[in-house]
């Protein structure tokens, strides 16, 4: 199976790929051939793709963007940890010992909206830690220590775990909508990976479809070619893969081109600034123009207030997450506020 999506990966990855240039008619050629591509190679229902001046000046934006996201993270003005959460860094000992008992740690789900209907229509299951000392622990202490660790894929397992719990629990109201788990590349590289989801998806009557799988930034891929393969192998199974956070780490233009994905995520940051910036709007536009033309759902994350919302929509995108429309629930609040929303 392995050779197999490895063969399946390299032929999308080679029908697929786009060179941006500096240079506007290669890449409008490239982009043409790409979206014929993303068709199948049927050039019938090919859409037709025009006005990609623009792919150089938005890939060095997302570069200017990602630096600075890392920079933010880095520096000095890098953010406290979020009201309510420890200032203490766990020890390596505390995190291995958290993540292999699961002893403090529990899924919230933070739902994803329809913004022009308020509907809710997924939702994102998110990990969060009490520490038995120091209380809640921050996701942005805890992730970073569990990829440094190598427990990605320890952690996924849990997580997966308890979202397939919360699918089985809403299957059995007659409830059926996707809920995404985060996972890095290293993760998804995992060779057995998909085998072992799809026969517990179908040991336990549930359709490969309704488990999401989010692609996150934070780990760079040990190789391009290898996560092809990988993210083919989930989708051949029937899961669909999404790029998370586009915009605030390794992934470019080029990885929507290589990648075998049915979703991005805009990240929040890039959100956030629609209504502030004109040039963030133009920036998020082409984003959602680009995922239209490549046949990808959108989901814009981060949306915290109604004039990002109401801009969102204008500009095309359909569905978004973010404190204005719900907060991360615990998984009692969410079951039983999705059951009152159908």
């Amino acid at each position: 199976m392995i050779e197999s999506a490895n063969r399946h990966a390299e032929e999308f990855t080679n029908s697929r790929a786009i060179v941006f240039t500096a240079n506007p008619p290669s890449t409008h050629a490239s982009v043409n051939a790409f979206a014929t591509r993303t068709q199948g190679g049927d050039t019938r229902h090919a859409p037709r793709v025009s006005g990609f001046d623009y792919l150089d000046g938005l890939n060095a934006k997302l570069r200017a963007h990602t630096a600075a996201q890392q920079r933010a993270k880095l520096g000095p003005t890098a953010p406290s940890a979020p009201a309510g959460h420890s200032t203490v860094t766990p020890t390596p000992q505390e995190v291995v010992a958290a993540v292999a008992s699961g002893d403090g740690l529990r899924v919230v789900f933070q739902p994803q909206h329809d913004l022009r209907t308020g509907r809710i229509v997924s939702a994102e299951a998110l990990v969060r830690w009490t520490h038995p000392q120091h209380g809640e622990v921050s996701p942005s202490v805890l992730i970073p220590l569990v990829n440094q660790l190598g427990l990605g894929l320890l952690l996924f397992r849990l997580v997966q775990r308890q979202t397939v719990d919360m699918l089985l629990s809403l299957d059995q109201m007659g409830i059926q909508i996707p809920n995404a788990v985060n996972a890095c590349a290293r993760t998804l590289c995992t060779p057995w990976l998909a085998d072992q989801l799809s026969d517990q998806m179908r040991s336990v009557g549930l359709p490969t479809r309704l488990l999401k799988l989010e692609l996150t930034e934070d780990v760079q891929p040990p190789c391009q070619l290898a996560l092809s393969a990988s993210l083919a192998a989930f989708r051949s199974k029937g899961f669909a893969v999404s790029l998370d956070d586009f915009g605030s780490g390794w992934a470019t233009l080029e990885t929507l081109s290589s990648l075998p994905l049915d979703e991005m995520k805009i990240d929040a940051a890039l959100v956030q600034g629609i209504s502030r910036s004109a040039s963030e709007c133009d920036t998020v536009k082409q984003i959602i123009d680009l995922a239209d033309r490549l046949s990808l759902r959108l989901v814009a994350e981060g949306i915290e207030d109604e004039a990002t919302a109401s801009l969102l929509v204008a500009l095309g995108c359909r569905t978004g997450q973010g404190y204005l429309l719900s907060r991360p629930l615990e998984a009692d609040v969410f079951f039983n506020k999705f059951c009152l929303s159908q």
